[in-house]
């Protein structure tokens, strides 16, 4: 979730277009934005000295992200890079903070928004300590869906590929995909049109 954008458009959020594997920002850059997807989806990941990826979070439209270094003044620990196609709004860190000094409710919507983050990471960390890819994948997928009003079984479409959601649970693409498989006959999930239900 993010912030309602008709405050920042107040504060003086500019919309930015960025093309599929474009850089947002750089692992080491100064924390100088707050951003928020408006369409496309954006992936946060790390790259280790060999040069392989680890995927720490998709960011999907209506939800934010670099929010977590604006207020300590630190760097950038990751890359964020454009998904697909993009609009993101982009909004400078002094007018966020004046945005929330202006509207103080926002700061109870941003602690709350800085406390799902955390959540997530919590998550994501247990999950990814499970020894199962389909606890891994499972992990996920419950975290996803928790957001949702509709909690009925296959209710939830996953906005992640099999690649994505592998990458997620740190676990290879074939591996996840002959889980999913499996998962569909146990009725654990349900597969329409290639896409995956929960």
């Amino acid at each position: 979730m993010g912030i309602d954008s008709k405050y920042l458009y107040s504060a003086g959020a500019e919309e930015k277009s960025y093309r599929s594997g474009e850089l947002i920002f750089a692992e080491g850059g100064q924390s100088s934005f707050y951003f928020q997807v408006i369409e496309g989806k954006v992936k946060l990941c790390n790259q280790n000295s060999d040069r392989k990826e680890f995927l720490q979070d998709i960011i999907i439209a209506g939800k934010c992200f670099g929010e977590s270094s604006l207020f300590n003044d630190k760097e950038y620990r990751m890359d964020a890079v454009a998904l697909e196609d993009c609009v993101i709004l982009k909004l400078a860190r002094i007018n966020f903070v004046g945005m929330l000094e202006t509207y103080p409710k926002l700061y109870e919507k941003f602690c709350s928004l800085l406390c799902e983050r955390t959540y997530y990471q919590s998550v994501m960390l247990h999950a990814n300590s499970l020894l199962k890819p389909a606890d891994r994948i499972v992990g996920l997928m419950e975290y996803l869906k928790s957001t949702e009003r509709d909690q009925e079984k296959f209710s939830f479409k996953i906005p992640f590929t099999r690649q994505q959601m592998a990458n997620l649970t740190g676990i290879c693409v074939e591996t996840a995909i002959r889980t999913l498989k499996k998962m569909e006959k146990d009725a654990v999930v349900e597969i329409r049109d290639h896409k995956i239900f929960f």
